[in-house]
């Protein structure tokens, strides 16, 4: 209806500020505090003028609880605000407090907000194979994926409604505070699940439940169901909850008294280590290579924490933990003669090829090292047809008939000479219908020139994709990232011209490496 004006926060590319204009609202305020995004908002509007007519729309780089200060007159000014899911658990990223300044500061009296509630459910359930993955729980943070690929995965309990949010002025007093609430299971748990309904408004809701439940969606591009192992219990499972103005944390607690089983970490790769099988892949290589050192140094680690207490436990030596920018040459100074623990932790590390670079000069000065660990990192590639996959494309053109062009073109311009004219895309491979047509075959990249190698299929069909993973060798034993042993790596996919292929036919796979000149590790 006329007469609206609308604010939305985070607003990117200005898609959804687009069609608020086009929805009817006179006046719209979107804010983007990145000043990049910002730009291309800018322009992406400004190519859509014609389909949104006399409706103004503002994009302001600030964040929204700067707005007021900005404008007084955006102060109590709009009927509508919208602003974004932040988390796998709902509340992540400071929202609590963007909503509440919004509430109190932005909105009218008649004010529509948008998301309107959201609940958050748990439930006990039980599987053997996560049962094998999280053998080691009290070192695994919750996980977010969709459990419902999970074949050998049961529900043991009913869901229980452990919080709800009704974001409107009156509620705001119970949005925070600490909470104990007790899951049921009858039968043996190795885990909670833990998932949210939100209520757009009265007609429309987005879901984060797992397939087996009512509320499921095809909702899967970023937020899932999140996964908190525990040792298989039976009987009541208590949640402790504390909700801030920035963040929930979520832990479990079992019939142990006071025994924090999991707890909530923002980034869940802990050095990649809260997969206990690799974690004891490092541990064991630690270990044998013990005798006569007396300092540990890591590299890659992103919060550290556990990490480095997991190897002072194991270990007799020092450990210190290097920043994310260390360069190879500060590596090999500081590190000579001493234990070098790379754990690998950027999950979309074939992405970038200046991390490939720096990895392999790290393994070429191995000789300065009392020992490198893991000791050489493999390229893999596999050629796969999926139905699924091959219509996937990054990035959009167009949305609706909306034109973003001006995103596209970033997004082409970041990727150029770093990936190539098609993008690497990190995804779950195991999530997605495919047949792998050839085996994983190496990919010799010790040399900057182009290098061909050749696949022979296992079996006859029409490939779509490659796919990349990697390998780590720990002593004597290559680890394979993206089995299921170690499913929480992401797999890399890009795309090929399609061709059939015969079984035992052949197929010639040419790589050509760019200039690592051109990339750095930060711009990945």
């Amino acid at each position: 209806s006329s007469g609206i004006n609308a604010e939305y926060g985070g607003t990117g590319t200005g898609l959804l500020a687009l069609y608020a204009a086009e929805a009817g609202a006179e006046f719209v305020v979107a804010c983007e505090c990145n000043k990049t995004m910002a730009s291309i908002a800018k322009g992406v509007i400004k190519d859509n003028a014609h389909r949104i007519g006399t409706s103004s729309v503002v994009i302001e780089t600030v964040e929204s609880y700067e707005l007021d200060k900005l404008n007084p007159d955006y102060r109590n000014h709009f009927n509508v605000i919208v602003s974004e899911i932040y988390d796998s658990e709902l509340i992540g990223e400071g929202c609590l407090m963007t909503y509440k300044h919004a509430l109190l500061n932005l909105a009218s009296d008649d004010c529509i907000f948008i998301p309107r509630r959201a609940v958050l459910y748990a439930q006990p359930v039980y599987s053997d194979t996560l049962n094998n993955y999280f053998n080691n729980s009290m070192f695994s943070s919750p996980w977010e994926f969709h459990v419902d690929k999970i074949a050998d995965l049961s529900v043991t309990g009913d869901e229980k409604e452990v919080w709800r949010w009704e974001f409107d002025i009156d509620s705001i007093a119970s949005w925070t505070g600490s909470r104990d609430v007790a899951v049921c299971s009858d039968a043996m748990s190795n885990g909670v699940i833990v998932w949210w309904i939100s209520d757009i408004d009265d007609d429309n809701v987005i879901s984060t439940a797992p397939s087996f439940h009512s509320s499921f969606q095809e909702f899967r591009d970023h937020w899932m169901p999140l996964f908190y192992p525990i040792p298989p219990t039976k009987g009541e499972i208590y949640l402790h909850l504390n909700v801030t103005n920035l963040e929930i944390s979520i832990t479990p607690i079992t019939s142990v008294p006071n025994e924090s089983i999991s707890r909530h970490l923002t980034y869940r790769h802990v050095g990649m280590l809260n997969s206990p099988k690799l974690l004891s892949h490092y541990l064991q290589t630690l270990l044998q290579n013990s005798t006569n050192f007396t300092r540990v140094y890591l590299i890659g680690v992103s919060r550290p924490e556990t990490l480095v207490n997991l190897v002072r436990v194991n270990t007799c030596g020092t450990v210190e933990v290097l920043p994310p920018d260390v360069s190879v040459k500060e590596i090999k100074e500081e590190c000579a003669g001493c234990v070098l623990v790379d754990t690998c932790d950027n999950p979309f590390c074939l992405t970038t090829t200046s991390y490939y670079y720096r990895r392999k000069e790290i393994e070429s000065a191995r000789s300065l090292f009392h020992s490198l660990i893991p000791s050489r990192m493999v390229l893999f590639v596999t050629l796969i047809s999926s139905p699924q996959l091959r219509n996937r494309s990054i990035p959009p053109q167009t949305v609706d008939g909306f034109d973003l062009s001006w995103f596209s073109a970033l997004v082409t311009e970041c990727i150029a000479g770093l990936r190539g004219e098609d993008m690497l895309d990190p995804i779950h491979l195991w999530e997605y219908e495919y047949t792998a047509l050839t085996e994983g075959i190496e990919v010799p990249c010790d040399s900057s020139e182009s290098v061909s190698v050749v696949a022979r299929a296992v079996r006859a069909g029409a490939v779509t994709n490659a796919v990349f993973s990697l390998g780590y060798w720990f002593g004597n034993e290559l680890v394979r990232f993206g089995d299921e042993d170690y499913f929480d790596k992401i797999d890399c996919v890009t795309f090929v011209e399609e061709v059939n292929v015969e079984e035992k036919g052949e197929v010639l796979i040419d790589f050509k490496q760019t200039d690592r000149q051109k990339t750095s590790y930060n711009d990945s």
